[in-house]
């Protein structure tokens, strides 16, 4: 969204907010205790994400990798894994090494429904070689990106199956 997208989108919004809060005083304090206390948790939350960042320093592929059993998981799907969820981690501007203990739909890893994980879950398959489950076995049971390496790891190999094609 441009300069005159923002500008249009503030004045649509707040010009009916500047009148209720004209209308109704007592609408307005309301209006910024919310305003407030979602910055606050905001920036509470970010600052606590950055310091994992820098906690995590050093970490990549290679870590994430060494946390497996490699003697019984296929290095494939980590490598897979990993391509798929670390683009999807909290910072866009810094790559953010994963562990195997990031929950998926969480702070780290940023997906919000269902279909975004049997996505991502769909994707890994395909780039291994594994067949893709129905959408309703990933519904529960997959917390951590460790949890979704070992799903993709336990099912059967599609004859003819292509490994990562990159």
């Amino acid at each position: 969204m441009g300069m005159v997208g923002c500008i249009a989108s503030g004045m649509l919004v707040g010009l009916p907010v500047a009148w209720l809060v004209f209308r109704e005083p007592e609408l307005g304090i309301v209006l910024a205790v919310v305003a407030i206390g979602y910055w606050v948790i905001y920036w509470t939350e970010r600052r606590r994400l950055l310091g994992l960042t820098d906690e995590r320093e050093g970490e990549n592929i290679c870590s994430f990798a060494r946390s497996f059993a490699t003697r019984s998981v296929d290095p494939w799907i980590i490598r897979a894994a990993w391509e798929e969820f670390q683009p999807l981690s909290f910072s866009r501007e810094h790559p953010f090494p994963l562990r195997r203990s990031d929950t998926i739909m969480g702070p780290i890893v940023m997906l919000a429904e269902g279909e975004d994980l049997f996505d991502s879950i769909s994707t890994i398959c395909e780039r291994v070689g594994r067949a893709v489950p129905h959408p309703r076995c990933i519904e529960y049971g997959l917390e951590t990106v460790g949890d979704a390496v070992h799903f993709v790891n336990a099912l059967d190999s599609v004859p003819g199956g292509t490994a990562i094609d990159t």
